[in-house]
């Protein structure tokens, strides 16, 4: 697979996580955005869910807007804590998507098994996490999930993609290919770590 554009989510405040995945990417020879997200500390108006993940929310939707806007194809997505594991560049250059695949994770958390469908990937049925992955803009269902994310704030970002692997084409790597590092998480409000995503692994 050819990845056609890179987004880094980050806030101006976060040079302290940004500064490791930029080197990761110019390392690996890739160029990319720095997107500046949506401060959920600065929203005045009240919503379902709280607003520091309505700020990761809106942050994830505005850039699929942005990519479909840019006419773009494969998309990777990655938040400023992301750490690529070693194998990452060889493993995306190798890549050969499924023909109608709309998201496909780096990794994440299953809250049910997924289902493997070859040695590289598995379908997702219940997976969270989106500190990377993998965007389809050419995908119908994904501007439906753009307009989700962007006009419904009731649940953290990585619900409504749960929410469409029940009819949507979600996969993730069987091996890890990212994870999110520890620290200070500015939603959670309190350090997190994140080890176990490193582990997750189906043979």
């Amino acid at each position: 697979m050819t990845i056609d554009y890179i987004f880094i989510i980050t806030l101006p405040h976060r040079a302290d996580r940004l500064q490791n995945i930029t080197k990761q990417l110019t390392d690996y020879g890739y160029h990319y955005e720095v997107f500046y997200g949506v401060n959920g500390k600065e929203i005045k108006r009240k919503y379902d869910c709280d607003n520091l993940n309505n700020g990761c929310t809106a942050a994830h939707g505005q850039i699929m807007q942005r990519a479909f806007i840019m006419g773009l194809e494969n998309v990777l997505i990655v938040e400023d804590d992301c750490v690529l594991s070693d194998d990452f560049n060889d493993t995306i250059q190798g890549l050969t998507p499924p023909d109608d695949w709309d998201v496909i994770y780096l990794s994440g958390t299953h809250r049910e098994p997924p289902a493997k469908i070859n040695n590289t990937l598995s379908r997702c049925v219940r997976t969270l996490t989106t500190h990377a992955y993998l965007f389809n803009a050419k995908s119908p269902e994904n501007r439906w999930l753009m307009n989700e994310l962007l006009t419904k704030f009731t649940q953290p970002v990585d619900c409504f993609f749960v929410d469409m692997q029940y009819s949507g084409n979600y996969y993730v790597f069987n091996k890890p290919l990212a994870w999110q590092a520890g620290g200070y998480s500015d939603v959670n409000q309190r350090d997190m770590y994140y080890d176990h995503l490193k582990d997750i692994v189906y043979e």
